[in-house]
C-alpha cells in the first residue's frame, strides 16, 4: 500500500547536493500539482528541504512533508552553492545554463596586448 503523500509535484528533480567533502544531501524540486497542506499553490515551484528518506518509488520525505512525484523526474548533481538559487525558483537545467553562460562570457574589459 502506498504511504499517504501530503504534495504532488510534476517536472521534478532529485538533486544531490555535493560539497568539497562529497555529498551532503538532496533536496527535491518541481512543479506543484496539488498540496493537501495547501502552503504552495498549483503551478508554482517547489524547493524541499533536505530528503530524509525514500518512501517508495518517485516517493520522497522530508521532515513535514512526503512528496508524490509524477511523470518522469531527473536526478541530477549540484554543487551546495547552488542551493540559494534553487530556493529562488530556477529549475537545475535554468541554473546549469547560467553556469554555461558564464563560462563561455570573456573577461571585461579586455585585457590590452
Amino acid at each position: 500500500m502506498e504511504p499517504t503523500f501530503d504534495a504532488i509535484v510534476e517536472n521534478w528533480f532529485l538533486v544531490t547536493l555535493c560539497g568539497d567533502d562529497g555529498q551532503m544531501g538532496k533536496v527535491l524540486w518541481g512543479i506543484v500539482v496539488e498540496d493537501r497542506k495547501l502552503r504552495f499553490q498549483p503551478g508554482h515551484y517547489v524547493c524541499t528541504s533536505k530528503i530524509i528518506e525514500e518512501v517508495g518509488p518517485a516517493l520522497f520525505r522530508t521532515r513535514n512533508t512526503i512528496y508524490k512525484c509524477v511523470g518522469s523526474g531527473q536526478k541530477v548533481s549540484m554543487r551546495i552553492e547552488y542551493l540559494p538559487t534553487l530556493r529562488r525558483g530556477y529549475s537545475p537545467p535554468d541554473i546549469q545554463h547560467t553556469v554555461e553562460l558564464l563560462v563561455e562570457v570573456p573577461a571585461w574589459p579586455p585585457k590590452s596586448k
